[in-house]
């Protein structure tokens, strides 16, 4: 008689009316299970570093990146588990892609400037002295800096006017997290530009520049009303002296220049006077409040994501536009000065006819 032999099921499902949602039972011992786990999970550690430039990227610089990783990578023997592409727009709209084919062919037909993009790498690294795959992760961001966002507290991106790329890596291997921290900033350092060190001085003394045009602009007229007095001052004195150097008699001499004291010449002078410091002060503020806005168009530190059309026009427009204000804000100083002699100018000769 044949005897039976009763044979374990290796994969047991349990039906689903035994609970809410069912389970999975595989014959893996529990401990053997947490370490596989464990291992897929490793112990990460993170490292990370912000850099603070104006750049431009574009695709290509991308790509050089992404190809670097992946043959640094593939020196260990790895999968692929994830990568992908989160672009923002200006209006905080945005769109994530897959692989790194999508975002080559990428071009998007939205109007819109990119102000931000993020690419995040993760990879199942099976190293020499580990038993195990461990899962490591890569993610970069580049932000430009002409869109401040509004409700993001607590994050570097709300610094002003600074192109910034942050790069996080998590990683369980000490020397590869290193090699990998040296070849992304290896990559990254080539993208970050030298500022004009004429815009950079704008941007470093912007306030002071300001306050002294607007004061020198205040001196000026200042000046101007002064030695307007000094002339008017001699004027009169002299024409006092013409009274009295007459050859009228001495009562008409006294009535002369009793007329003349009493014609309120210098009252009105000085009403006038007061009128045109007073203007002085109101036009130097308008003025230093026009120098300051167009500083701070100049002083612009701005980075571009040139991955579409429209981020690449207006990376176009703005370079243009900082070349225009800086011969625009040199244009506005030097009319706000000729405008101030001019006027003075002219002060002196209504007054002292």
């Amino acid at each position: 008689m044949a005897q039976t032999t009763k044979v374990t099921p290796v994969i047991e499902i349990s039906p689903e009316v035994t609970i809410d949602q069912g389970f999975v039972k595989l014959p893996i011992h529990h401990e053997a299970l947490r370490g596989f786990v464990s291992s897929l999970l490793g112990r990460p550690q993170t490292v990370e570093q912000l850099f603070k430039n104006p750049f431009t990227l574009e695709i290509n610089n991308i790509l050089n990146l992404y190809h670097s990783l992946e043959q640094r990578v593939r020196q260990n023997p790895a999968q692929q588990l994830d990568f992908k592409t989160i672009i923002t727009y200006e209006d905080d709209s945005s769109v994530t892609l897959g692989s790194i084919e999508e975002l080559r062919t990428y071009n998007g037909i939205r109007p819109l400037v990119i102000t931000r993009l993020n690419l995040y790498w993760s990879y199942l690294i099976h190293f020499a002295d580990k038993e195990s795959p461990e899962k490591q992760e890569i993610e970069i961001v580049f932000v430009s800096d002409y869109i401040i966002p509004k409700e993001r507290p607590n994050n570097f991106l709300t610094f002003k006017n600074v192109g910034k790329i942050q790069y996080i890596i998590r990683y369980t291997d000490r020397t590869w997290g290193s090699d990998i921290q040296n070849l992304l900033s290896n990559q990254i350092k080539p993208l970050l530009e030298e500022e004009n060190k004429f815009y950079a001085f704008l941007r470093k003394y912007q306030s002071p520049i300001t306050f002294l045009c607007s004061i020198f602009l205040f001196v000026i007229i200042l000046i101007g009303c002064i030695s307007t007095a000094n002339r008017y001052s001699v004027y009169s004195i002299k024409k006092i002296k013409n009274i009295i150097g007459s050859s009228s008699d001495l009562h008409v001499k006294l009535d002369k220049i009793s007329e003349y004291i009493a014609s309120g010449d210098w009252l009105q002078f000085n009403l006038i006077v007061t009128v045109i410091l007073i203007a002085g002060v109101f036009l130097s503020i308008m003025a230093g409040i026009l120098f300051d806005s167009i500083l701070d168009k100049v002083s612009l530190n701005e980075s571009f994501i040139c991955l579409n059309d429209q981020t690449k026009k207006f990376k176009e427009k703005s370079r243009r536009s900082s070349r225009n204000n800086v011969i625009k804000f040199i244009t506005s100083f030097l009319i706000s000065v000729s405008c101030g002699v001019i006027g003075n100018y002219i002060f002196q000769m209504l007054t002292t006819k």
